[in-house]
């Protein structure tokens, strides 16, 4: 008998965590599995689910105060959980996280939160990491993407969890470029405080002199858009930077980069970032929390690793990458074998397996915790 999964995130719209959520709602509806995505919002530029999948979208909660307002959304999800009586809940990030396990309480339907970034950022070393490590007892299990990630928590969180990788869209998983290669630094990301663009913008306009026909261009939408495009301004190298927005032919853009960045501030496990190694784009990554871009790349022999913020260090590995094209072509073919570790159809296999195996202990009566 095929189950019902229940998704809920914030929102489907340019993010690592609600495309993830969209590649395995696709990907269980096409197993025969019946899907339902809940989200707190609907917003015009969304991830495309298949039209088998329910989506369902909470109501506007607002004006009451914060409190009475929280109270109600926590409602409106249970009733959602109860109405639907899905085999399984998996929540995504942050606060979706707390609300499904409040919402999940004392009903007889695992809920399992996915924690797909830094804890200690999400939810803090005070009494908001405190109240989250409690609640997260009440998990039927956890996902983790990195083991980093899973320390923060209770042993017994540790102990009745698993970690499970973001599978690669199939669009993404190509030949390795064989052409010529466009003088083009890229990066993808909703253009956020955390994504810390600026500290690739500022690297790249240290060294723009010294490759004068290379352009950057960063995918992605967010409120930083306007900052962005101040700061490359002010650093000299506007007429060579290029906001795209969000694109959906996105393997087809950046298939024929040269490099690839990452310069977050924290990740989980970046999907941008694999995406472009399975594309086979040489890469160099900030080296942040909670550990998802060391856990992919093996410094100087598939990428590069940096530390975070260090805009001079960043500069000094982009401008030796691009310098010396016998490095970076043994970039290109060490990065695009990502493929065969991180092939989709592994990966959903796991993420099945998984949700099997937590169904069944419900349905047997037997408790993960």
């Amino acid at each position: 008998m095929k189950r019902k999964i229940l998704f809920y995130i914030s929102n489907l719209t340019c993010g690592g965590a609600e495309r993830v959520v969209c590649n395995l709602a696709n990907h269980f509806c096409g197993l025969g599995y019946e899907i339902i995505v809940l989200t707190d919002r609907k917003d015009e530029e969304e991830f495309i689910l298949n039209d088998q999948v329910k989506r369902t979208v909470l109501p506007i909660r607002e004006g009451n105060g914060r409190l009475k307002d929280a109270v109600g959304r926590i409602q409106d999800i249970r009733s959602v959980f109860t109405r639907e009586c899905p085999d399984i809940i998996i929540s995504f990030a942050n606060k979706c996280n707390l609300k499904a396990l409040l919402a999940g309480l004392f009903i007889k339907i695992p809920v399992v939160p996915s924690v797909r970034s830094d804890p200690n950022r999400e939810y803090g070393r005070k009494w908001k990491g405190l109240f989250a490590k409690l609640l997260f007892l009440s998990a039927d299990s956890v996902i983790f993407q990195t083991e980093q990630a899973r320390q923060y928590f209770f042993k017994k969180n540790r102990d009745h969890s698993v970690i499970l990788l973001n599978p690669i869209n199939k669009k993404f998983m190509k030949p390795l470029y064989g052409n010529t290669r466009k003088n083009e630094i890229v990066s993808a990301g909703s253009l956020r405080e955390v994504k810390n663009h600026e500290m690739l913008i500022r690297a790249f306009a240290k060294i723009s002199s010294q490759i004068p026909d290379y352009i950057l261009t960063i995918y992605g939408e967010g409120e930083l858009r306007d900052h962005l495009l101040n700061v490359a301004e002010e650093c000299g190298v506007g007429s060579k930077f290029f906001l795209p927005g969000i694109c959906d032919e996105l393997e087809n853009k950046m298939a024929s980069s040269r490099l690839f960045v990452l310069s977050s501030n924290t990740e989980g496990m970046p999907n941008a970032l694999m995406e472009a190694m399975s594309l086979g784009l040489a890469v160099i990554s900030t080296d942040c929390p909670c550990g998802g871009p060391a856990q992919l790349i093996r410094n100087g022999e598939n990428g590069f690793l940096v530390p975070v913020g260090d805009v001079e260090a960043l500069a000094e590995k982009m401008l030796l990458v691009l310098s010396d094209r016998e490095l970076e072509n043994k970039l290109h073919e060490q990065a695009h074998l990502i493929q065969k570790k991180y092939n989709s159809e592994n990966v959903l296999e796991e993420w099945r397996i998984f949700i099997e195996t937590v169904v069944k202990k419900q349905k047997g009566g037997h408790q993960t915790f």
